[in-house]
């Protein structure tokens, strides 16, 4: 669990210092600003730094260190603050702006992000970390012919190599070349060492997840028990492919099924989807479903999906989703809150009829060690079920109560282990017990 964060006393301080500093020359800070890169695909963590030491004589030096500390404590929203703050009184200071950039980058304002690193450009324009910075952030929102502008500039200035052949490492990696970044990362150590960038690459996984499922649910008159198997690729850093395959046995039947697809992610927080499955049973109605949808991402975490989503059962029966409305709000680094509202409609293929199918997830994510996530939620949804027995649909409101512990037992293994309290209809509630373990590969 993260340290609390400061209080308004520390932060008057930090403030009452700059602004009796600023009387003075502003001393230059002596240490490099510079941050890690945060890989693309993984967890943002905050890079580490050393305990505050307050001093001051020199209040651009406390104002950075204190921000090393808020960064590490991943406190990116005070961090931010307490920059401004420094640059009100010493608007000029190369490392105040360049390490402003970094604060915004990392919670994702982009555009600020650049023009704060244009600004440390225009202070120093032979300052290699703000180059590099620059490089690693054109990759990262997918510009990568003037991250390659960016590597020919730190060539003219002759630059060190290490740093030059670190942001061609970056490069790669945001366009998801993982197997060559993997190749160049251990020519990397080879030449310079051991550094940050290139021992995450060596050991990130390559992109390939190998997930299994096993749940059971103490239903009545007999348990159900379901099982699978899923693959999820990552052959670019914007494209994500999955294919699954997944079998249950309930009252003496049997169904298996398939099911694939893919998610296309574009710059901005723009995504497409595409999907498909089916399901072949041995008394119950066979089934397929599709999906095509159209997504987007906000800088505040709000996503909206809109498109449609059919299921098939039996003679067209159909329920149609229409869209998603979700958010993730995190108060802290360690509690967050999920929310979301579905819409769709149930449309009986005899009747013509058709009903508004509405559904919503709300969830608390918790966690008590960077390793260990716990999710306690409440969910409802509207569906189509047929049981063995039965000769026609039945449309349920399905209420669930889910609780789940996620456990990194490492980089490459998590394993998740989950029950939940359902309410299917009429029927009486039962409990559901599941297991999910995945490899990182």
């Amino acid at each position: 669990m993260s340290p609390p964060r400061p209080g308004p006393r520390l932060r008057l301080a930090c403030a009452l210092v700059l602004a009796l500093g600023a009387v003075g020359p502003a001393a230059a800070a002596g240490e490099d600003a510079a941050a890690e890169e945060v890989p693309a695909e993984l967890p943002a963590e905050a890079p580490d730094a050393p305990e505050p030491t307050i001093s001051p004589a020199d209040p651009a030096q406390l104002a950075l260190t204190w921000v090393r500390e808020l960064v590490r404590r991943g406190d990116f929203h005070e961090a931010e603050g307490v920059l401004r703050d420094a640059l009100v009184s010493m608007p000029h200071h190369h490392d105040l702006v360049f390490q402003l950039a970094q604060v915004l980058r990392w919670q994702g304002q982009f555009e600020a992000a650049f023009e704060q690193l244009a600004f440390a450009l225009e202070l120093d324009p032979r300052s290699v970390d703000a180059l590099v910075a620059r490089g690693s952030l054109h990759a990262q929102v997918g510009e990568y012919l003037r991250a390659q502008a960016v590597v020919s500039r730190l060539q003219d200035i002759d630059a060190p190599a290490d740093q030059i052949d670190e942001l061609k490492l970056r490069i790669l990696q945001h366009q998801g070349r993982w197997w060559e970044v993997r190749r160049r990362a251990k020519a990397f150590e080879r030449e310079h060492g051991r550094s940050e960038q290139s021992r995450a690459v060596l050991t990130r996984p390559r992109g390939v997840q190998v997930g299994a499922n096993w749940s059971i649910e103490l239903r009545q008159p007999s348990p159900r028990v379901d099982w699978g198997l899923h693959t999820r690729l990552s052959p670019h850093d914007r494209i994500r492919l999955w294919v699954g395959y997944d079998g249950s046995t309930w009252l003496g039947d049997q169904e298996h099924g398939v099911s694939g697809g893919v998610h296309l992610l574009a710059p901005k927080g723009f995504s497409f989807v595409l999907a498909g499955g089916a399901a072949w049973p041995g008394l119950r109605v066979a089934r397929a479903h599709g999906e095509l949808g159209f997504g987007i991402r906000t800088p505040v975490k709000l996503e909206l999906e809109v498109g449609l989503g059919v299921r098939m059962y039996g003679a067209a029966d159909s329920l149609l989703v229409l869209g998603r409305l979700g958010a993730r709000l995190p108060f802290t680094d360690w509690f967050a809150i999920r929310a979301a509202l579905f819409m769709g409609m149930i449309r009986i293929q005899e009747t013509l009829a058709q009903e508004p199918a509405p559904g919503a997830l709300f969830s608390l994510e918790v966690k008590p060690h960077d390793r260990v996530t716990i999710d306690v939620g409440y969910s409802f949804t509207t569906e189509l079920f047929i049981t063995p027995w039965a000769e026609e649909l039945q449309e349920l409101l399905i209420h669930r109560v889910p609780t789940s512990v996620t456990v990194k037992v490492n980089p490459r293994f998590t394993l998740r282990v989950g029950w939940s309290l359902e309410f299917w209809g009429e029927q009486p509630p039962f409990n559901r017990f599941e297991v999910l373990p995945t490899l990182h590969l």
